[in-house]
């Protein structure tokens, strides 16, 4: 089985640049291309093309998990949905300012030490299979970065 290509967790040292900016997330952070990214090569990996990060996006991934057979990565798989889910919906907030509403990066990192975490034993099912050693050490590496905010 494919994976993630460990070159997509390049972009968690902009993250954490931006977050200790002390700035408001944007639509264009660092945050929204890693999660576009990173969810694309997933579920990509999964055999999944992710059409949007919207409602739509959400539910299509949703019904492909759900077709899904068991596996010993499900639950992993499936605390990458949920992410997925939250990361569609903090996609839409920083798109727009609904109702006074400012996205922070508290609420970005939370979500992406979730993603990552979750990741990390997804690979670590993989590891038998096919996950190379370098997803598994990029993987720790962005934990203990994102970890230090």
């Amino acid at each position: 089985m494919p994976n993630v290509d460990p070159s997509v967790f390049e972009f968690i040292d902009d993250i954490v640049v931006e977050a200790r900016a002390g700035e408001p997330m944007r639509s264009d952070s660092a945050v929204i291309t890693f999660g576009e990214s990173f969810f694309d090569q997933f579920f990509g990996a999964l055999g999944h093309n992710i059409r949007g990060f919207n409602s739509e996006g959400k539910k299509r991934a949703v019904a492909f998990v759900d077709s899904l057979p068991d596996t010993h990565a499900m639950t992993e798989i499936r605390l990458i949905l949920v992410s997925f889910e939250e990361f569609c919906d903090l996609v839409r907030e920083s798109q727009g300012n609904y109702d006074g509403y400012v996205v922070d990066f508290d609420e970005a990192v939370a979500l992406l030490n979730r993603i990552l975490i979750a990741t990390q034993a997804w690979a670590h099912h993989l590891s038998a299979d096919s996950a190379p050693a370098a997803l598994s050490a990029t993987l720790a590496d962005a934990v203990s970065k994102i970890g230090d905010l």
